[in-house]
């Protein structure tokens, strides 16, 4: 079975305007190939930002994407949901790309970050990291580890012991979320 492509939609960031186009840069092609896109869903913390960013690249139709954070899960057992209640020292874990967004998140959500441990894009967990972790949150005195649901599935191959670590899930949206969804039907009803 062949997909066809029916709308193009270009996720950017402010920051991507001034990267560079692969192996030099994070882009996978050179930021002049945005104007080909349908519509751009910016990650901006205000609708005129977004409409900014898109003039910029010459697309017409902008959406803003939003990104908050859920109740985090704890990774071993049950994967039950844990109150980490607002202003709790937390430990930050990441093996992704821009690490800064989700140790953000987290602060934003009204987390105490103690302490912070990044891994590269992609990474492969082993007993010896899990190890660094556990000496690394208990020498910041953080009450829990926090880490991505990416991470998350990464780190639960491993015996996590003790180590009282969560994963956060990222909600995202778009919005204006009815003209977003509106736009989208009509597009491929168009089609």
């Amino acid at each position: 079975m062949e997909l066809e492509r029916d709308v193009d939609l270009l996720l950017v960031a402010e920051e991507d305007l001034a990267d560079r186009p692969l192996p030099a840069g994070r882009l996978r092609e050179r930021i002049t190939a945005a104007m080909f896109a349908d519509a751009a869903l910016v990650t901006a913390g205000y609708d005129t930002a977004a409409e900014r960013i898109g003039r910029m690249m010459g697309i017409p139709t902008v959406f803003r994407v939003t990104r908050t954070i859920g109740a985090p899960h704890m990774i071993a057992g049950e994967r039950e949901s844990v109150v980490v209640p607002p202003q709790s020292r937390v430990f930050v874990v990441t093996g992704i790309a821009r690490p800064e967004r989700f140790i953000n998140d987290v602060v934003g959500a009204g987390w105490d970050v103690s302490g912070t441990l990044t891994f590269r894009d992609h990474h492969r967990y082993h007993a010896s990291d899990v190890k660094r972790i556990a000496a690394a949150a208990k020498s910041a005195a953080s009450a829990i580890v926090l880490t991505t649901e990416k991470d998350a599935v990464r780190l639960a191959a491993c015996d996590l012991g003790a180590l009282p670590i969560a994963s956060v899930p990222l909600i995202v949206g778009v919005e204006p979320s009815a003209s977003f969804s509106a736009w989208l039907v009509e597009r491929l009803r168009a089609t």
